[in-house]
């Protein structure tokens, strides 16, 4: 029996696995097919939040209320997607807020896409993002350098304040020409 070679192993060291920051370019990219400016980040630390108003670990976005937020963005840390699924899903369905989560990797054979309350169930968009993205951490690679782009593209999920009963809208998108 072979076994299956990756070309490509994960130099980020694990505790700055989830502290990637969202580049700039693309949030404004976006802002701009949404047409709407976000005005929470769900998922932030000091150095890398996208928005005025925005949740940190210490003050989370599961343990705070989000005010009068209508347009959420998340850089979901990916080591635990689950509950941010469920939480991004319950704010669009229950607080009439959009909510977008930007998801890496876009992989669909992750058992958070397929449980009950998978990725996909509830979500009224899913958008697949080309070319691949850049995510920075502290001490890391600069665009451009060996091991700056992940091995998987990135994904955007919506959540609408509409319920949506059946499959969402699958779109592909290059947000960089």
């Amino acid at each position: 029996m072979k076994t299956r070679q990756t070309s490509h192993i994960s130099e980020t060291p694990p505790e700055l696995k989830d502290e990637r920051a969202t580049p700039w370019n693309f949030f404004r990219a976006v802002e701009a097919r949404l047409g709407a400016k976000f005005d929470l980040d769900i998922v932030a630390s000091h150095r890398n939040a996208k928005c005025n108003s925005y949740f940190t670990k210490k003050m989370s976005a599961f343990d705070n209320p989000w005010g009068k937020a209508r347009l959420c963005w998340g850089n979901i840390p990916y080591s635990d997607i689950l509950p941010w699924v469920r939480l991004c899903r319950h704010e669009a369905h229950t607080k009439s807020r959009t909510v977008v989560m930007c998801l890496q990797p876009r992989m669909d054979t992750g058992t958070w896409v397929h449980k009950p309350y998978g990725v996909f169930n509830g979500s009224s968009e899913i958008v697949f993002c080309t070319p691949r993205i850049h995510y920075p951490y502290p001490g890391g690679p600069k665009e451009g350098e060996p091991g700056a782009r992940p091995d998987f593209g990135t994904m955007l999920v919506v959540f609408s304040p509409t319920l949506v009963f059946g499959p969402p809208r699958v779109d592909s998108w290059r947000w960089r020409v």
